[in-house]
């Protein structure tokens, strides 16, 4: 019979982070050694971590909660959400980034764009509406729509809670854009009125339509759209 092994891991804090490697193999292990990587970033929440294969190569990968966070670590610079490096003897062979501006180690550099915005209003089936998209705004704004449609738009919600969408098309619309969906995003954004010492205020009340059935208050969803460079300076 076959058998999973379990790893439970608990640990009381105000905030942690758990970092899982999986590694799909049929007969030998091919990861030696797996450790987290000194690092320098502006943002709470970024790590970065070293992989060494069975062969001697490297696997330095970084991450950082937004899309504009910086990382300095074990000689790579990273300015965006993702950014991966593979060595061999101390030399560069591949390089990934994504959503991010730019991903350097050594004399090699990656530049790419990275378009952050908000989720201003949604339309969503489960809402009753006729159509399924995003009314956001977009920063930089995109020089052409089209070479965005595929990829995918990740909506960071107020709770930090995050859903991923697929682009179908994206068009100007009024102030911003409207990005149409494959899937329906399955939340709406309402506001209410809320009396502070006279003052009315307009809160966002963010709630979600699907499991688990929740609303939030305050705060605004952000967006990130997720693009990717890659460079490979070796062909092994």
């Amino acid at each position: 019979k076959a058998k999973t092994q379990l790893l439970i891991v608990r640990r009381t804090a105000s905030e942690t982070t758990f970092v899982a490697i999986w590694e799909p193999y049929s007969h030998q292990p091919f990861i030696k050694d797996v450790r987290r990587l000194e690092a320098v970033c502006d943002t709470p929440g970024g790590l970065a971590i070293k992989v060494t294969l069975a062969d001697g190569r490297e696997d330095c990968i970084l991450i950082n909660p937004q899309a504009h966070s910086t990382m300095k670590a074990d000689g790579i610079s990273l300015v965006g959400r993702f950014g991966w490096v593979r060595r061999d003897n101390g030399k560069t062979q591949k390089m990934y980034l994504l959503a991010g501006t730019s991903l350097s180690c050594g004399p090699h550099r990656l530049e790419s764009t990275a378009y952050q915005g908000l989720v201003k209003d949604v339309k969503s089936y489960a809402a009753g509406d006729d159509e399924k998209c995003l009314l956001v705004e977009i920063s930089p704004r995109p020089r052409n729509v089209r070479n965005l449609e595929g990829r995918l738009v990740l909506v960071t919600h107020p709770d930090h809670s995050t859903h991923g969408y697929t682009i179908e098309k994206l068009q100007e619309f009024r102030h911003g854009y409207k990005i149409h969906t494959r899937e329906d995003p399955g939340f709406t954004i309402t506001h209410r009125n809320v009396a502070v010492n006279e003052p009315t205020l307009s809160v966002a009340v963010t709630k979600m339509l699907y499991f688990p059935v929740r609303s939030i208050e305050g705060g605004v969803n952000r967006l990130s759209i997720l693009t990717a460079r890659t460079l490979q300076t070796s062909r092994n």
